[in-house]
């Protein structure tokens, strides 16, 4: 049963609660502002719904991103419960990934992306590693954040 016990310990979570990955949390109307817009570092927030089967494939790729990349912080929000944050960020599509830095979204990925993709973007919207280009082409996946609203 010990075998059991650690096999479900280290299964990936579903979108509910606080995930397998402790790095991530899950947010809501009232603590956004704490968790997201005042983060002392940058945080990529995954939009997603219970019945999107894409958001699902895509959790344990969030989940590991937190791990792998501990400067950057990961949480995640329920479109369905939270409508007015998705409406504000006018994210139209699921799954949605919005990297915000000082409270600001700086980009998006709409849709599935794969884990080395996701962190090769997150990598270069940091500037942690070295690219040519403006900073439009060094997002990779992520597209300029171009819905600016105040916060």
């Amino acid at each position: 049963s010990l075998v059991l016990i650690l096999a479900v310990a280290v299964a990936p979570a579903a979108h509910s609660g606080t995930s397998s990955a402790a790095a991530v949390r899950s947010v809501d109307s009232a603590t956004w502002k704490r968790e997201v817009l005042t983060a002392s570092k940058p945080v990529l927030v995954d939009f997603y719904a219970t019945w999107c089967g894409w958001c699902t494939k895509l959790t344990p790729i969030v989940d590991q991103v937190a791990i792998d990349m501990p400067e950057i912080k990961v949480v995640r929000i329920n479109v369905d419960q939270s409508q007015s944050i998705a409406q504000k960020y006018a994210v139209d599509g699921l799954p949605t990934l919005i990297l915000f830095n000082k409270g600001k979204p700086l980009g998006l990925i709409e849709g599935y992306v794969e884990k080395d993709a996701l962190e090769g973007a997150l990598k270069k919207a940091m500037g942690t590693t070295r690219t040519r280009g403006s900073m439009k082409e060094t997002l990779g996946p992520f597209s300029a954040y171009p819905r600016t609203q105040s916060q």
